[in-house]
């Protein structure tokens, strides 16, 4: 009886620096949850959020939970597999619609947060989705 051995299959650089980046946006937002949940209800903050009707709390829960969501997808992603590729397309395009919304109804104040999230979240996505990460992920 023989084996074969496949070669084991060799990461991409784009897919390495994409798998960083998200693990970057995953403590982001884990961070940025926690903030929120526990921010003092007298800040600055307070007033800009409280001005679009969204609560301080319920954004920190769900920041946590996207954070925590994308910490696996980081963790899948790393591993090849294309479900975490898909999703991480879906949140990352779904984080430059946010940002764009934050910019239109929020204003100047989110301008500068807003635009390094739609630069980094495309670059993700141009990470994630060029040819040879293409085929890293068809194996």
């Amino acid at each position: 009886m023989t084996y074969s051995r496949m070669a084991p299959r060799r990461r991409p650089t784009s897919v390495t620096i994409a798998v960083v980046l998200t693990w970057f946006v995953a403590l982001a937002d884990i961070v940025s949850g926690l903030v929120l949940i526990f921010s003092d209800r007298s800040s600055e903050l307070v007033k800009v959020v409280a001005e679009t009707s969204v609560s301080l709390t319920f954004t920190g829960y769900v920041l946590l939970g996207t954070g925590a969501l994308v910490a696996i997808l980081a963790m899948s992603l790393g591993r090849g597999s294309r479900f975490a590729r898909g999703l991480l397309t879906l949140v990352m395009t779904i984080r430059i619609i946010a940002a764009l919304w934050a910019i239109l109804v929020i204003g100047a104040d989110q301008v500068t947060e807003s635009v390094l999230v739609v630069v980094g979240s495309g670059f993700v996505l141009y990470l994630v989705r060029n040819r040879e990460a293409a085929r890293f992920f068809a194996r």
